[in-house]
């Protein structure tokens, strides 16, 4: 019986064959070749019954719950895997077609890049799924210099994507939410001007400045934008200044990217930031990562300090911390260093610390709940003393994070064993860093001589709570090391 009943199945799955053998008892004396003599039959019936009892199942779902559950999982995919025309999440079986098709929100980000130009039908045909939905619209076309050769088809791109840009424009700008451009000048010169009423962030980024054109960066396609509250400019790659619409006074966050430490990139800069006095979220970014010539750069920012009464969190990197001590922010409750390295030989990384530590001294950092030190790379000479004397200062930081440079230049790592010492409790100081509840300390392969029996003596001494001098201490709740799991809270 087993033997008909597999030759049955065999015929449902295998018409061709069924049709070449009639004979069950000849397919049978050639199953050898069939691939269903490589599995046993009981477990191939077990396995066909759970996959039919799990399809069954999930048809039985009401239609808008599946519907969100492939809707929650497609949300995660990038947008550079969303390309305009027909993309994977509708290509995977029947009923997953159907519901991307009849699903508005999952045609929401618009893609456009270089590497897929999209026909105008394309363009339309995936405009009109998202119904009149908002939508995140992507653009980017970078040109990469350096191949001389590939520049002209570089260019040529750059153009089709631009005019692919445009086309999206003219059919759908009245309910864009999200807006990026990315890339080459020409992207941004030949946008028309638009109306955005649901425009709220936008990434104006130009990474190279090849075509031709007077004056500052073209942005008419943003400029009627009233409802734009966070932003991402570069301001450097040797374009004139960047003259952002109005809206840039209304900004309550927006990311700064420096590149080369020119003049004109901190006069951007400083003439925005006296002008947006409702910001809440900062970041001033070296587009090189860590930049090799901060402290060689000649910048005059003036005597002026910045007042940013409602900024609760900023970030620096690179270039962006000659702006540390320019800041005034009273309020502020997050503050993240990502360190730069001087290569000159003839001076070390104390200006960095000097800026930072000018911030965390002032009267208004008490507020300060978080602070990562990220790649933070000093000369190993060099004393922490004022550093630690800041961090004292700072009775509301509840979380902290250190993180070693990923890379072994000549200067000594952050994490050092004197500063691992000091974030134990000891008897001397009982009560210090008293709201710490989450710590973050990542070697990132630097070693460090005695380590773990400092990391030991901070979990120890950071256990309980209590009231040291008057001032009530918490537990370390959360420890997060690099080092193995024996040194990890909880």
């Amino acid at each position: 019986m087993t033997s008909s009943r597999v030759a049955m199945r065999d015929e449902r799955n295998w018409p061709s064959q069924a049709v070449l053998s009639p004979n069950v008892g000849s397919r049978n004396a050639d199953a050898t070749t069939h691939p269903s003599a490589l599995v046993d039959p009981h477990e191939d019936l077990a396995s066909r019954s759970a996959a039919s009892l799990l399809s069954t199942t999930i048809h039985t779902l009401p239609p808008e719950i599946l519907s969100e559950i492939f809707f929650q999982s497609t949300l995660k995919y990038p947008a550079s895997s969303r390309n305009l025309g027909t993309p994977a999440i509708a290509r995977v079986c029947q009923e997953w077609r159907a519901v991307a098709f009849g699903h508005p929100r999952l045609w929401t980000t618009v893609n456009i890049h270089a590497s897929h130009i999209s026909s105008h039908d394309d363009v339309e045909a995936y405009l009109a799924r998202s119904c009149q939905a908002p939508l995140s619209v992507y653009a980017e076309a970078q040109i990469d210099v350096s191949y001389l050769n590939a520049v002209p088809e570089a260019v040529a791109a750059t153009r089709q994507v631009a005019e692919v840009l445009y086309r999206v424009a003219a059919l759908s700008a009245y309910r864009w939410e999200m807006l990026s451009v990315i890339g080459d000048c020409i992207l941004f010169s030949r946008q028309a001007e638009l109306q955005t009423p649901l425009l709220e962030r936008v990434v104006l980024m130009v990474t190279t400045w090849l075509e031709q054109h007077e004056g500052p960066l073209p942005l008419a396609f943003v400029q009627n934008a009233s409802r734009v509250r966070e932003a991402t400019i570069t301001v450097g790659y040797g374009q004139p200044p960047i003259m952002l619409p109005a809206w840039s006074q209304q900004l309550t966050t927006v990311i700064y990217i420096l590149y080369y430490g020119e003049a004109h990139e901190f006069d951007t800069i400083v003439r925005h930031l006296s002008a947006q006095p409702d910001l809440r979220r900062l970041e001033l970014l070296d587009g090189f990562g860590d930049h090799a010539f901060i402290f060689s750069v000649n910048v005059n920012l003036g005597p002026s300090v910045f007042h940013l009464p409602k900024l609760i969190e900023m970030a620096v990197s690179g270039l962006g911390h000659l702006f540390l001590p320019k800041i005034d922010a009273p309020i502020l409750q997050k503050l993240k260093v990502t360190g730069g390295i001087d290569e000159d030989e003839e001076r070390t990384g104390s200006v960095s610390i000097t800026s930072l530590t000018r911030v965390l001294a002032r009267a208004s950092m008490r507020s300060l709940r978080t602070l990562e030190l990220i790649d933070f790379d000093i000369d190993e000479y060099l004393p922490l003393d004022d550093l630690y004397r800041c961090l004292e200062g700072l009775p509301a930081l509840a979380t902290l994070r250190i993180e070693n440079g990923k890379e072994e230049h000549r200067l000594c790592p952050f994490l050092r064993p004197e500063l691992l010492a000091w974030l134990a409790r000891d008897e001397s100081a009982p009560a210090r860093l008293p709201a710490l509840t989450r710590l973050t300390l990542r070697f990132d392969g630097w070693s460090c001589d005695g380590r773990e029996d400092l990391l030991r003596q901070i979990m120890v001494s950071r256990a309980t709570s209590g009231t040291a001098h008057g001032i009530p201490f918490k537990t370390l709740a959360r420890l997060v090391c690099d080092l193995g799991h024996e040194y990890q809270l909880p």
